[in-house]
């Protein structure tokens, strides 16, 4: 704009001129007003629209059209009638293997009994390296008896089908509306492990690689970036103020791949009222045919103390429940990884629970493994039933209101 405005200004000392002249000169000028408007809006155009869309985002990071999370905070009622295909026809997302895996959730979900609504928004996060993560917020529709108080939070990790899972959002719904945990409810966080905004990790064509690929980033240099995308997922649900999470009362649960989130929680600290002391970042945590098959994080054998780091300024005295709900026939699960598992989660302060239900496959807790032809997976509705009832009296325990 500067030399347009210096042309401008030239233009009263021209000397007299012939129409001719003049034409071209007026030309000119014009040739000259139109690259300066092209260069300025190369200049402008593509900052003034970024700055336009980070604002309505819950974070600035670009995201494919195809994303559930290509628009910003957006609440919506949810129910099973959020989801009628494997694929939304909304936002393009795949929230379910195909029809009968889809069918068998939402049958479930429909038996629930009626009672307060929920509704769920797209939540986009960063870990540390500044990926983006793309979660899933779910809380009660507001009700004119709300206290306006904190609520719990609840974290949820998903299996290896990835955080766009259909049957997270039914658990979610459960969650959130439970009178046990308070008169308001709670805050639930589908979490992200995997960068999945779109639901790839279906992989419905029976290619892994892709999800291989993230498994292996996710669990190299002892888990390091498994540890950073679970602190990004509690600082997403208990440091933002638009959710109203009270950060004392935490829990995280984990579905099959899941449980290494779950391991990972269990060695996160936080500072206790005061400063002067670190407690548990999570006061409660569930597992639910749980693969732990890998060193828990502080072990020997990867290359750390146990008594080394957070866990050994931690009191003695048990801080947090641990409940690992696991298949007596699951064969991904084996009794030296539990056992692994339950020692790095006690060392860590917590009291661990290992509730083994007799027959029960991988897999127990969903309906639609009913139709996984994998004979290793199977619904067991006895399991399913009981681990849940047991959840929700750990979960009333430690999270909901006082007395």
């Amino acid at each position: 704009m500067p030399l347009l405005f210096r042309q401008r200004a030239s233009q009263n000392s021209l000397p007299r001129i012939t129409p001719s002249v003049a034409a071209l000169v007026a030309y000119g000028l014009c040739c000259t007003v139109l690259v300066a408007l092209l260069a300025g809006a190369r200049s402008f155009a593509p900052r003034e629209a970024f700055s336009t869309a980070a604002s309505k985002r819950t974070s600035p990071v670009p995201m494919s059209p195809s994303s559930p999370a290509t628009e910003s905070v957006r609440w919506r009622p949810l129910g099973p009638e959020l989801f009628p295909s494997p694929v939304s026809p909304d936002d393009g997302c795949r929230y379910a293997k195909d029809e009968a895996y889809l069918g068998a959730v939402l049958g479930s979900w429909k038996t629930n009994p009626a009672g307060p609504r929920a509704e769920t928004s797209p939540w986009v996060y960063r870990d540390q390296d500044g990926t983006a993560l793309y979660g899933h917020a779910v809380r009660p529709i507001e009700r004119t008896a709300s206290t306006g108080a904190p609520r719990p939070g609840i974290l949820l990790f998903h299996t290896a089908a990835g955080p766009q899972d259909v049957f997270l959002f039914q658990k979610a719904e459960q969650l959130a509306v439970s009178g046990d945990l308070g008169p308001d409810g709670c805050v639930v966080l589908v979490c992200d492990l995997l960068s999945d905004p779109d639901g790839w990790a279906w992989t419905p064509g029976g290619d892994r690689t892709r999800f291989d690929r993230q498994k292996e980033l996710l669990f190299r240099d002892n888990a390091r970036l498994l540890r950073a995308r679970v602190e990004a997922a509690v600082e997403a649900l208990s440091g933002d103020d638009r959710l109203g999470v009270d950060p004392d009362r935490l829990a995280g649960l984990g579905w099959c791949f899941g449980a290494h989130p779950i391991l990972e929680l269990s060695g996160l600290r936080r500072p206790l009222e005061g400063g002067t002391e670190e407690g548990p970042t999570a006061v409660a945590l569930v597992s639910y045919h749980g693969v732990y098959r890998r060193d828990p994080p502080g072990s020997p054998a990867t290359g750390g103390d146990p008594g080394d780091g957070p866990r050994g300024i931690l009191p003695p005295a048990p801080v947090g429940d641990v409940l690992i709900c696991t298949g007596g026939s699951d064969p991904f699960v084996s009794g030296e990884d539990l056992d692994a598992a339950k020692a790095a989660m006690e060392e860590g302060s917590y009291r661990v629970a290992i509730a083994e239900f007799e027959g029960a496959k991988h897999g127990f807790t969903n309906p639609a493994q009913d139709f996984n032809p994998n004979p290793a997976f199977g619904y067991d509705e006895h399991a399913a039933t009981e681990s849940w009832k047991a959840t929700m009296e750990l979960l009333k325990r430690r999270l909901g209101p006082p007395g």
